[in-house]
């Protein structure tokens, strides 16, 4: 009952949202269908560089130029508890952190985000913590720690930094988003347990727009919700199920000028969407060979429309090219 409920109420949240905050601002929104299509495999199971066991998460510094004159791409290898940094044609450069707790340790590595200055955020899901770093990875601090209270963690997962250097970290077993500066100092939370909007139930990935816009993977409770800067909920989209349009535990979540893309990890596919939650078309499936998913739970999308998804359970990374027809 309580699926049909959600199912049911998805219409009228998204319409009272819209009259709620006036005319939302102006997106590049498209309603074309993007054609997708696979690249290639980039590396396999392994603890060798550029070898992967379990990948989570990937995050791409647009702004910091490798040897090969693309940006950074840093993907979170939580089996090997670290991360290996990749240039934009993902060939590897260098990697950072082992096993442990100590300060630039990890167990368990999970979400990547990077601030205005290039710096390095991982969140540290074993360990309860955020890490910053340098962008070669040299540690600089940590906050955090495990708990319920302001500022502290349960199993966090992603992150994001938005809004002038905001940080926002999904609590994740305390149902939450909390809010810090990029020095780690506590602001404020969002949300708490349940399946009404702006509840969680065990919020994975998020990411944000130019705008400002929060999205998140409101994993348990089969959908995506998008939140203003000050956690108000703007609309959400999504519900059980297998079908277009439904989740099966969503995870990863990237944005660009265009689309939302959702890693649907239950079902072994990407679903791609408007900026107001319209869904466009799909693509993997269950499957070990190229373009097919095993857990998909991290995705990241580059300027010149290659998209890159962590296939997690197949230890390996994916590319995509998205390619928008013309009318």
């Amino acid at each position: 009952m309580r699926r049909i409920f959600l199912s049911a109420v998805l219409i009228i949240s998204l319409s009272s949202a819209s009259r709620a905050m006036g005319t939302l601002p102006s997106t590049s929104e498209s309603e074309k269908i993007p054609v997708i299509t696979f690249s290639r495999t980039i590396a396999g199971i392994g603890g060798g560089d550029g070898q992967f066991l379990y990948p989570t998460l990937i995050c791409i510094n647009k702004s910091a130029a490798s040897t090969a004159g693309y940006p950074k791409i840093y993907v979170s290898d939580s089996g090997n508890n670290r991360v290996q940094v990749f240039d934009g044609d993902f060939t590897y450069l260098s990697k950072f952190g082992t096993f442990g707790s100590f300060p630039g340790n990890f167990s368990y590595p999970a979400g990547i985000a990077i601030d205005l200055n290039s710096k390095v955020y991982v969140v540290d899901k074993g360990n309860n913590r955020v890490e910053k770093f340098d962008p070669d990875g040299t540690f600089i601090s940590s906050f955090g720690d495990i708990g319920t209270d302001a500022g502290k963690f349960s199993e966090p997962i992603g992150i994001t930094v938005a809004n002038i250097n905001m940080v926002y970290v999904t609590d994740t077993r305390n149902n939450r988003i909390e809010k810090f500066d990029t020095f780690g100092t506590f602001i404020n939370s969002m949300g708490s347990f349940g399946s009404s909007p702006g509840s969680f139930d065990t919020p994975s990935d998020i990411t944000a727009d130019i705008h400002g816009w929060l999205y998140v993977a409101d994993t348990r409770n089969d959908r995506v919700q998008v939140l203003d800067s000050s956690g108000f909920v703007l609309f959400y989209f999504g519900a059980s199920g297998s079908l277009s349009g439904q989740f099966h535990g969503p995870t990863g979540i990237a944005v660009d000028d265009k689309y939302i893309y959702v890693c649907d990890s239950g079902n072994n596919r990407v679903q791609v969407f408007t900026k107001r939650g319209k869904f466009l078309t799909e693509f993997g499936g269950t499957d070990t060979g190229n373009g097919g998913f095993s857990n998909p739970n991290g995705i990241a999308v580059a300027d010149d429309g290659r998209i890159f998804v962590a296939d997690t359970n197949n230890h390996r990374i994916q590319e995509f090219k998205i390619t928008i027809p013309e009318l």
